[in-house]
């Protein structure tokens, strides 16, 4: 494969040829090729949602189904808040003493505009959260409370 980049021009040199990734995440990176006082970015991407949607959804039409890693394909990947609630519901309806699920299903509402639903979800699991003693979950449950009854104003 051939391509064309831009050389960038560092202030400081490198003095081992090195090759590192940069502003990593789920679907693409940087890969940053520096000598020298030279350095060339550039892109690699991807796109797995549409097959990792057909696995999701074939996987739920099995007799194990993958509910969490549903809900949270259709939250982090493909947008898809709805779905994204319905199947956090499910996983909820097998555990609701997971305080983890609870705040994750809050985040969900708050990001579809139901404070007022965040706001319950996220209480159930600061409740679930205290009495298992888990700080992380306390403070992040209670910002989330407080940042969803700002936006109800």
């Amino acid at each position: 494969m051939r391509f064309n980049v831009k050389p960038t021009k560092l202030q400081t040199p490198v003095e081992t040829f090195t090759i590192q990734f940069a502003n990593v995440e789920a679907m693409k990176i940087d890969v940053q090729i520096a000598w020298e006082k030279t350095m060339v970015s550039f892109p690699i991407a991807t796109n797995f949602t549409d097959k990792l949607r057909a696995e999701i959804e074939e996987a739920l039409k099995g007799e194990k189904k993958p509910y969490w890693q549903a809900a949270q394909f259709y939250n982090d990947y493909d947008k898809n808040y709805a779905k994204a609630l319905e199947n956090v519901n499910k996983v909820l309806e097998s555990n609701d003493k997971a305080f983890w699920v609870w705040l994750f299903k809050a985040r969900v509402q708050e990001k579809m505009g139901d404070y007022a639903g965040a706001i319950s979800s996220a209480e159930k699991s600061l409740a679930l959260a205290t009495e298992a003693k888990n700080d992380d979950y306390i403070k992040m449950n209670k910002e989330l409370i407080a940042e969803a009854k700002k936006k109800m104003k």
